[in-house]
């Protein structure tokens, strides 16, 4: 991985996938849809800038998540405000939640998904297990909820990870207390549920739509804080695992397919100099 360098590094068309790549700098103001030679070939001014992700959609809008000052004392990873442009910059939808963070996605059904943060109960907290001990914000833990609304942002659905046997999911020994569990995906999943990636768990899980409960999940604490799992059309998963942990020297990050059904990794890229990819 030729690290060092900027803008078109390689292009061998005989081993690409064409196609076009979205650019979205995180708390930028600008995104970028670029071609195969690196050239920018259309673009979005926003409004706002940007908290963490943006999305091409198949009719050509671009949904993204807008940074806001207001909501949780949470940082990592913040949006607050997501914002729907049409093909010509224009705003066509937008749904104000200043507690949504990381990942959001428009469903089939027209609705649109979103992470988020609440502040967990002082007997939630008391359940929580693991972490760097004294590291809550302000005293305080925060856990993960997700909900889905509908195009006038009435919610149609919500689950709430403070739901759980929290005792049963303790987090990594290496990550701060103040989040519980840190999800950082949403996608959508066989049967009409969800695949959420859980940070500070190193853990993914599969949930049921109707009973809001785990159908399915997997941890792996060599995947060391893995992002961005999200279901291939041939049932595997793919993801990003970040090799942030003390049990590999050195660091490593790998993309990773994965078989939810056996638990095997069935593809995987490493740089030839591992701390080079990220």
């Amino acid at each position: 991985m030729r690290y060092q360098k900027l803008g078109l590094i390689e292009y061998d068309k005989n081993k690409c996938s064409p196609g076009y790549t979205l650019v979205a700098p995180v708390h930028g103001n600008t995104v970028y849809l670029v071609n195969m030679l690196g050239e920018p070939v259309h673009q979005w001014s926003l409004s706002h800038k940007l908290g963490t992700l943006a999305y091409l959609l198949p009719d050509g809008h671009l949904l993204t998540s807008g940074l806001t000052t207001e909501g949780p004392p949470v940082i990592e990873g913040k949006g607050g405000h997501l914002k729907e442009y049409d093909w010509n910059g224009n705003l066509v939808w937008e749904h104000i939640d200043h507690a949504q963070h990381h990942d959001f996605r428009r469903l089939p059904n027209g609705n649109t998904m979103y992470l988020g943060w609440d502040e967990m109960t002082e007997l939630e907290a008391t359940q929580v297990k693991g972490g760097i001990p004294g590291t809550e914000r302000e005293g305080k833990i925060y856990s993960d909820f997700i909900k889905e609304v509908d195009p006038n942002g009435n919610i149609e659905w919500e689950w709430h990870a403070r739901d759980l046997n929290i005792g049963d999911f303790p987090m990594a020994d290496d990550c701060h207390r103040f989040e519980f569990a840190h999800a950082n995906s949403c996608a959508p999943a066989p049967g009409g549920n969800f695949l959420i990636n859980f940070r500070h768990l190193d853990m993914m899980a599969i949930i049921d739509k109707k009973t809001k409960k785990f159908v399915w999940s997997h941890r792996e604490r060599n995947w060391g804080h893995q992002h961005n799992a999200e279901f291939l059309n041939n049932g595997n998963i793919t993801f990003f695992s970040n090799g942030m942990n003390n049990d590999v020297l050195p660091p490593r990050s790998r993309a990773i397919e994965f078989n939810p059904t056996t638990g095997e990794i069935v593809w995987e890229y490493q740089a030839p100099q591992s701390w080079t990819f990220f």
